[in-house]
């Protein structure tokens, strides 16, 4: 039964996705906030790498 709850919940959170992406965006790739997450994101995976589900 609870396995059924979590297809149905995959299932919704699948459908209909209306994100839009506009070209006058900022780009905030370079902002210092977003570049020390990426700086600790990078240093996570290379000490720990990805879990078996995702690396295949």
């Amino acid at each position: 039964m609870f396995s059924k709850f979590l297809k149905k919940k995959k299932e919704k959170a699948l459908k209909g996705g209306s994100a839009k992406v506009r070209k006058s965006m900022k780009d905030y790739s370079k902002e210092d906030f977003f570049v020390k997450k990426v700086e600790a994101a990078k240093e996570v995976l290379g000490k720990w790498g990805l879990p078996n589900e995702l690396s295949k």
